[in-house]
């Protein structure tokens, strides 16, 4: 499934394998915005990425809306709106994440939980369950943070990895669901990838890992400079790089995995 999101208009999800797609309303959020200043107001507090993820014991599928509160009025840290596609509307959890998130890091889906990165001193994981609908802290990330501007979380071969950008080096971190600990995967040599691909201030985001069957699988990353769009291969046993993709436009990369399910 794939999830195209406007705060402002109806979101639309759709299964390119089937050609089916359904559109949703935006979440109540719309109206808070609506109430004020638009432009002004968004410039101000950044407006909440959408999350959306399968609920792995139904098989629903749920589109997330995960925001700070306190700028906006309300006394709770966060409010979080769950869209239903059973009775057509959002609904607000309670209780809401204990903890602030950082809002401009896109919330990443893993084996049926959305996670954000916290907004604390030391910066945390915070997991919502699909299923149950209830919020926890995974763990604190293993390593000290100097500036939230340099981190990237995703999902690598459904597991939950974080990176940072720490010149000359940026480490991916597997988390591992059973023992609830944190693993080193890939190690990137920043002076290698930029030399060749221009130095990255913020850090490269890991999208998939390809040739599995190998002990040392290579890694694909995304890595976003001004006007310009990459995608990259990296060989850990070589320790290269080389380009698969570039562009002029910037944007996203996302894996697609063919399926030929629908929402209901």
């Amino acid at each position: 499934m794939i999830c195209f999101y406007n705060l402002y208009k109806s979101g639309i999800v759709v299964n390119p394998a089937t050609r089916w797609h359904r559109s949703f309303p935006p979440p109540r959020y719309k109206q808070v915005i609506l109430d004020k200043s638009s432009s002004e107001y968004s410039s101000v507090f950044p407006l909440p990425l959408l999350g959306f993820g399968k609920d792995i014991i139904n098989g629903t599928y749920k589109p997330v809306c995960l925001y700070n509160s306190l700028e906006r009025g309300l006394r709770n840290a966060t409010t979080c709106e769950v869209f239903d596609f059973r009775t057509n509307v959002w609904k607000y959890i309670t209780p809401s994440s204990p903890y602030r998130i950082i809002a401009f890091h896109d919330p990443v889906y893993v084996d049926g939980s959305l996670h954000w990165f916290t907004e604390c001193k030391e910066i945390k994981v915070l997991s919502l369950d699909l299923h149950t609908e209830t919020f926890q802290v995974i763990s604190k990330v293993p390593f000290d943070i100097a500036n939230c501007d340099n981190i990237a979380m995703c999902n690598l071969d459904n597991r939950l990895c974080i990176s940072e950008n720490k010149w000359p080096d940026q480490v991916v971190w597997s988390f591992d669901s059973c023992n609830k600990k944190w693993h080193k995967m890939f190690t990137l040599d920043l002076n290698i990838f930029s030399h060749g691909f221009g130095k990255h201030f913020l850090a490269v985001s890991p999208v998939a890992v390809l040739e599995k069957k190998k002990k040392n699988g290579k890694l694909l990353l995304s890595s976003n400079l001004i006007y310009k769009q990459q995608m990259v291969v990296h060989d850990p046993e070589t320790k290269s790089y080389d380009f698969v993709f570039k562009s002029k436009n910037s944007g996203n990369h996302v894996c697609y995995f063919e399926s030929l399910v629908s929402i209901l």
